[in-house]
């Protein structure tokens, strides 16, 4: 791109060239000042628009609002009056841009199969491995021999003693105050403070726990309560993600997903937020008789 002080002159110019007014601020060591000039860009307009569009441009369009002081301002004299590029009804170069990019996509190909066995990460006692990534992360977890037990626990918690909204999914653990079947409207479950949901198994290398729709009535439950609890047998740990894959079908559920800690995010000057988008805490139970 070249910038210049001098507008096209000539019809050979006007005609091959794409002139674009500016005003900016240029600097050179203590002096600023302010400067206008015109965007000089060779042919590039017949390059990229094809012959669908006609290569008029009008430029005093684009410095009628420009100060009288400016350069651009005290140009507009010497811009001619030209009418605005108009599209060709046969052709756009919208078109002629896609056609091109579908003709030169790559040819698919089927996805490789994922290896049953293989030299993957795992652990003497993957139990205690799930506790440990799960406390880095940001959640707790509780083992427990019995639901009843597990029962016992979650009433000690101080979110759950607090919430004037609960609900729970898994018989014997928790209590609820509100009627999961008569709920319809997802909407309507915004003000959940505590939920007690289910889990399938758990991976110990990165203390995700597999969730499916099936448990659940709405999928938001998921997410959207500020406190949650899941209930996960502490047989069903598998040491990491190439064997929970091994363990789930694709296409099975409608929704279907790892959960792993309390939400959080750290993209912000990485300062680490939990419940930034979630559950502000998870506590996971892992129980023997289950």
């Amino acid at each position: 791109m070249i910038c210049t002080d001098v507008p096209p002159t000539t019809a050979t110019d006007r005609a091959a060239s794409c002139w674009i007014a500016l005003n900016c601020w240029v600097s050179s060591g203590a002096d600023q000042r302010r400067r206008g000039g015109f965007c000089h860009v060779p042919d590039l307009l017949d390059s990229a628009v094809g012959d669908g569009w006609d290569d008029r441009l009008d430029s005093s369009e684009l410095v009628a609002r420009a100060p009288q002081n400016s350069f651009v301002g005290r140009s507009k004299s010497v811009i001619p009056d030209r009418p605005l590029m108009t599209a060709s009804p046969k052709s756009s170069s919208r078109e002629k841009i896609l056609s091109k990019i579908r003709a030169a996509l790559p040819q698919s190909s089927p996805l490789p199969e994922l290896a049953t066995s293989g030299p993957w990460q795992t652990f003497a006692d993957a139990k205690a491995q799930f506790c440990e990534v799960l406390k880095f992360v940001g959640g707790q977890a509780i083992h427990v021999k019995s639901l009843a037990e597990a029962n016992e626990h979650l009433r000690t918690l101080v979110p759950w003693q607090k919430g004037k909204v609960r609900c729970t999914v898994v018989p014997g653990v928790g209590d609820s105050t509100i009627d999961l079947s008569t709920i319809h409207d997802p909407h309507e479950m915004e003000n959940i403070d505590f939920a007690v949901l289910r889990g399938h198994f758990a991976v110990a290398e990165n203390a995700a726990i597999w969730v499916t729709d099936d448990t659940v009535k709405h999928r938001v439950l998921y997410f959207i309560p500020q406190h949650i609890s899941i209930v996960v047998p502490a047989s069903q740990i598998v040491n990491n993600m190439h064997e929970a894959y091994a363990r789930i079908t694709i296409g099975q559920h409608r929704f279907a997903g790892f959960i792993s800690g309390p939400s959080k995010t750290a993209d912000i000057e990485q300062s680490l937020v939990i419940g930034a988008h979630g559950a502000r805490s998870l506590t996971v139970y892992l129980v023997d008789d289950l």
